[in-house]
């Protein structure tokens, strides 16, 4: 969501249960301190109006151990794809 495209308004306004939020294809979600800032606060927001996050391109361990820490509900991505060695 954003301007435009999927104003912020439509949060309140749809009858929505999830919201999908942008995940920066990198390496690793170590991305820069302003973005996982921008999440954070995000994801808290949308918890707070009662819905859930979905977030995907979750590669590996650490992406999935920082987005859990900041309580994403629902994630996908290669990440869960691995066989167990």
């Amino acid at each position: 969501f954003g301007m435009g495209y999927a104003p912020i308004k439509m949060l309140t306004d749809l009858p929505l249960s999830i919201v999908k939020l942008p995940n920066r294809q990198t390496s690793s979600i170590k991305f820069q301190e302003h973005y996982h800032s921008v999440i954070t606060h995000l994801t808290q927001l949308v918890h707070e109006i009662g819905l859930k996050v979905w977030m995907d391109q979750i590669n590996n361990q650490d992406d999935f151990d920082q987005l859990n820490a900041l309580k994403i509900d629902f994630m996908q991505g290669q990440y869960f794809r691995q066989l167990p060695t």
